[in-house]
């Protein structure tokens, strides 16, 4: 199984969340979004086998490639 994490800071993901409708759980404040990120990331710690972690202030285009490059990685050793 893999999990993919895309990773940004709760600042901006906030920010870009804004100029979209908000849930329950954008109306939180900023140091909840800041426990969720760290939790998430203590979780990819600890089976860093199953995790990817990308960092997603990059180009949609750029998480993309680092996504399937993985998927096909794991895929490719299921074939062996």
């Amino acid at each position: 199984a893999l999990t993919v994490l895309l990773d940004i800071s709760a600042e901006a993901g906030l920010t870009r969340k804004e100029a979209k409708r908000q849930d329950r759980f954008e109306q939180e404040d900023p140091a909840f979004h800041h426990r969720v990120r760290a939790g998430y990331l203590k979780l990819a710690e600890k089976e860093p086998q199953r995790w990817l972690v990308v960092d997603a202030s990059q180009s949609r285009k750029k998480i993309a490639e680092i996504i399937w490059q993985k998927v096909n990685q794991l895929l490719s050793k299921e074939g062996d």
